[in-house]
């Protein structure tokens, strides 16, 4: 999810950013479990078709136990396509087994991604509300206190100490330069070019024009 927004900016900003949070709250909302409640049925469906093959690859085992002592012509074909149903029937099985694997995951997936959207919203959410005559009141304070020790610059839309993985915008005039993985929703380095939330275009592989 892309953010237009800057962390640490004034009121104004406010509605922007809460607008957002509501769209991808009712996108939570209505449409996520509409999408899971699909995803179950198949499942569900799966498990069905599965119990089937289950069942039939159980009646060929008997089967082929039953005539495995046979040593006519016709018996050892007969036994071969035995064979080669309970074959075709366990390959279907595991088919649908990382079927329904896939899906369970791609679920997770998608609730991962949605909670990620709604906690970055909330953060701009906050830092757009924050009061930003408080911080400098409490900057000077710290500063009067001990003059010699230099605040630790910040970075990030959450305009926080260096710490983790961090990341720099690619936009040589980005007003912020370097953010922790976990605000901007990374897991690892993106190959190539990377822009942040309020110099990217489409992607964040792209400027913004």
């Amino acid at each position: 999810m892309s953010s237009s927004g800057k962390f640490g900016a004034s009121a104004s900003d406010t509605p922007k950013f809460v607008a957002r949070y509501i769209e991808d709250f009712i996108d939570l909302v209505e449409n996520v479990p509409n999408d899971l409640s699909r995803k179950i049925t198949r499942v569900h469906e799966l498990q069905v078709d599965y119990e089937s093959l289950l069942s039939r690859l159980e009646s060929n085992l008997t089967r082929f136990s039953r005539k495995a002592t046979a040593s006519s012509d016709n018996q050892q074909i007969n036994d071969l396509k035995l064979l080669l149903a309970i074959q075709n029937n366990l390959a279907k099985m595991q088919e649908i087994s990382d079927n329904k694997l896939a899906m369970v995951q791609e679920a997770l997936d998608q609730l991962d991604r949605k909670s990620h959207e709604l906690d970055l919203d909330f953060r701009l959410i906050t830092a757009a509300t924050s009061d930003s005559t408080s911080k400098e009141t409490t900057k000077n304070t710290s500063s009067t206190k001990d003059k010699k020790q230099s605040p630790e610059p910040t970075y990030c839309i959450c305009n926080q100490v260096s710490f983790g993985d961090m990341i720099c915008c690619d936009n040589d005039a980005c007003e912020i330069e370097w953010f922790h993985f976990q605000c901007v929703s990374l897991a690892s380095k993106p190959k190539g070019k990377w822009y942040c939330p309020n110099c990217r275009g489409d992607r964040s592989n792209q400027p913004k024009k």
